[in-house]
């Protein structure tokens, strides 16, 4: 029928914009951590293999700016105590 086709090209045209989208990942990490090393290394691979993916890095054990950063988003996103990291 003709409003399945036409619900397919939307749906395509929908993946299309989706697909050009802009990702962003926000990293937050300590130079000394190795557990962020590793996440830092697969973070390059997969910003290399996906261009549509940008990764905003924040050092947090130099960085005081950053530190407030990372509070911020533990407070935005209601991250329990217990759960955040870099105290």
């Amino acid at each position: 029928s003709n409003s399945s086709a036409a619900s397919d090209v939307y749906k395509r045209q929908a993946l299309s914009v989706f697909a050009q989208e802009e990702i962003e990942i926000n990293f937050f990490y300590s130079e000394t951590c190795p557990h962020c090393a590793e996440e830092e290394e697969f973070l390059r691979e997969l910003e290399k293999e996906y261009p549509e993916v940008k990764i905003n890095q924040y050092e947090v054990i130099y960085s005081q700016e950053n530190q407030k950063l990372l509070k911020d988003f533990y407070d935005k996103y209601k991250v329990p105590e217990g759960e955040r990291g870099c105290r």
